[in-house]
């Protein structure tokens, strides 16, 4: 007998708690036809970075990664004279704050990433003749592209117990 109310209290528990959930009046009714879901517009307002800024910013990176249009990693530098070497070059370009439209359909080489020690990370955008970084296009052409891919040197495998 004690087994049988332990039962039914059991159940008496699951229902309310299910009748709780099926409120008729909650918030998550169907949204009606003609209602609509205003979503905010995602929009990063990168103008308070100037580009001494960024160029500092950069030059104190512990990691430069790039990687292809799969998320695969073409290369990366970790070495101090290298990355200080590289975003000097990526200076060197023609920086510009906007980029023409016939240049936003240039073919994708992929992202480029900036790792630093407090855990901050920069994230870029390599295209056949432009770098984009936080609010600024680094303009190159077509020859330099090459130059720039060459700087990554493939990782080494992490050291580790593997068999």
């Amino acid at each position: 007998m004690n087994r049988f109310k332990s039962l039914l209290l059991f159940l008496l528990i699951i229902s309310a708690i299910a009748f709780m959930g099926c409120q008729r009046d909650s918030q998550n009714d169907v949204v009606e036809e003609g209602d609509t879901v205003e979503e905010d517009e995602i929009s990063e307002d990168f103008s308070y970075l100037t580009e001494e800024d960024l160029r500092l910013q950069l030059s104190e990176a512990i990691m430069i990664e790039l990687k292809n249009t799969d998320n695969d990693v073409i290369g990366g530098i970790t070495e101090r004279e290298e990355i200080t070497s590289l975003v000097e070059k990526i200076f060197s370009y023609h920086v510009e704050d906007t980029i023409a439209a016939e240049d936003a359909n240039k073919e994708i080489i992929g992202p480029i990433n900036f790792y630093f020690n407090d855990g901050e990370s920069y994230f870029g955008l390599v295209k056949e003749n432009h770098i984009f970084i936080e609010g600024y296009y680094f303009r190159f052409d077509s020859s330099q592209l090459e130059d720039f891919v060459e700087v990554f040197s493939v990782l080494e495998e992490p050291v580790g117990d593997n068999p």
